[in-house]
């Protein structure tokens, strides 16, 4: 099993395209953009790799963010852990990292009936404690080595020139980060981004499959709604 935190050091020329899903949040989402991106990389054929929060500013047992969810995996996509809260973990004791953990997993577990393989610390910061713990929940570690930046602010142009200057310089695999709240990012940026990667010889896929793994350790069925499918107050 990989345990390292990956850091699209893959041979050959792959590249992963990722996306921050915090659900409702203002600046990232399963936000109103999910199904869309997720539509455009099929018309593609392409997979793209949804990082999930559970509750950030809304919560994921939303109707329309489950569906949303439900949606995309359906399409193929890949589905992967980004905490529940998406707290900064190694500001975390050891009681509170393994509820960021075990909790979204739980979500996915119910929504989806999957337990991901794949977990993305929020803002790529982890220590040997955080990525010991996401391996004893039987995960993988990655973060990423191209960014839109389209969480700080960049406009479409800048986002552009960003992967114009990483993508020359990269190992031959890109595990490329982008925002789906952001609104040029779903209407625009991706597309763009598909086909600049395309003209460059890559071969579009999931993180599990840039990395030579799978994308869940568990695939089951999804269960069904009760009570108790809420996001407590935090």
């Amino acid at each position: 099993m990989l345990t390292a935190v990956l850091l699209a050091a893959f041979a050959g020329l792959g590249s992963a395209l990722t996306f921050t899903s915090r659900d409702g949040a203002a600046d990232d989402g399963v936000y109103d953009y999910h199904a869309q991106i997720a539509d455009l990389l099929s018309s593609y054929n392409v997979k793209g790799t949804f990082f999930v929060n559970g509750d950030n500013w809304a919560c994921i047992y939303d109707k329309n963010r489950m569906a949303n969810l439900t949606h995309s995996y359906g399409l193929g996509h890949q589905i992967a852990h980004h905490t529940w809260s998406h707290p900064d973990l190694t500001t975390l004791t050891a009681t509170q990292l393994t509820f960021q953990l075990t909790k979204m997993t739980e979500a996915f577990q119910r929504i989806l009936g999957v337990n991901p393989a794949w977990c993305r610390p929020p803002y790529g910061n982890y220590n040997d404690t955080v990525v010991n713990a996401i391996t004893a929940q039987g995960m993988n570690t990655v973060t990423w080595n191209t960014d839109s930046m389209d969480s700080d602010g960049y406009n479409l142009t800048q986002s552009e020139a960003e992967y114009d200057q990483l993508l020359p310089s990269t190992d031959g695999s890109v595990i490329a980060l982008n925002h789906e709240t952001n609104p040029t990012t779903a209407s625009t940026l991706i597309e763009w981004l598909i086909k600049k990667l395309l003209s460059f010889n890559y071969t579009l896929v999931t993180v599990a499959e840039c990395a030579g793994g799978q994308p869940y350790q568990s695939v089951g069925q999804p269960q069904n709604l009760t009570a108790d499918w809420y996001c407590p107050p935090q």
